[in-house]
């Protein structure tokens, strides 16, 4: 009874936050006047580091298990992990194509916004948010638990409403150019949800996700410099 009160209770709390995570960093950053300014920015980062917390304790099992499959299937896991990570770049490059066929010359809102974050969040701040639990809180809302649960829903529908979802998430602007400049972004989130799904294990599009963002948290804190 009491395993059945704390599931209950987890749900509570992944649906409460995962509601803030929707109307905080997908609508409000959105807004014309309230894109990319401190406030916003400040509000995504604190957004990101309570839900990467929370995400953190919620699934500590699943991320133990993931640690303790590591341990037992090292070689597989590392496999996995860079398969992964490798097929994410050549399919996410490949998919940029359109962009450059339709719209050449476009440059995305994000290509400006790295220089503006950099200049307006502190370095740990930056290092925790976008190093860290900003990927965790994606892995969580994006991959685990919409693959984890919604069973009754065919995974495939799960995976694509979810990279939809995460591609979404990364638009600066709804507009034919931002859709396929973030086109990447649906694939990768289909890589990783394959990742999660044939290994079991949590922590490998975690990690993948980490490895993904290292690029572009390094040019920020360049940015810094």
């Amino acid at each position: 009874m009491k395993n059945t009160v704390s599931k209950k209770n987890s749900m509570v709390v992944i649906f409460v936050f995962g509601g803030i995570y929707a109307v905080v960093a997908l609508l409000l950053p959105r807004l014309h006047y309230f894109r990319h300014t401190p406030l916003s920015l400040w509000i995504q980062a604190i957004n990101y580091i309570v839900l990467g917390i929370v995400g953190m304790i919620v699934f500590r099992n699943m991320i133990k298990e993931g640690v303790n499959q590591w341990k037992a299937h090292t070689v597989k896991n590392f496999l996995w992990l860079m398969g992964a990570f490798v097929a994410n770049i050549i399919l996410s490059n490949l998919s940029a194509l359109p962009l450059a066929m339709f719209y050449p010359n476009y440059v995305s809102v994000n290509d400006n916004s790295v220089a503006e974050v950099a200049a307006i969040l502190p370095i740990p701040v930056l290092f925790l948010t976008f190093g860290i639990l900003g990927p965790v809180t994606e892995e969580f809302i994006f991959r685990i638990i919409p693959i984890k649960n919604g069973k009754r829903i065919p995974v495939v529908i799960r995976i694509i409403v979810a990279s939809l979802l995460f591609m979404i998430l990364h638009m600066h602007e709804l507009t034919p150019q931002e859709l396929l400049y973030n086109l990447g972004m649906f694939v990768t989130g289909i890589i990783y949800s394959v990742a999660f799904i044939k290994t079991k294990n949590a922590t490998i599009p975690l990690l993948i996700h980490l490895l993904n963002n290292a690029p572009a948290l390094m040019l920020m804190l360049l940015q810094t410099a």
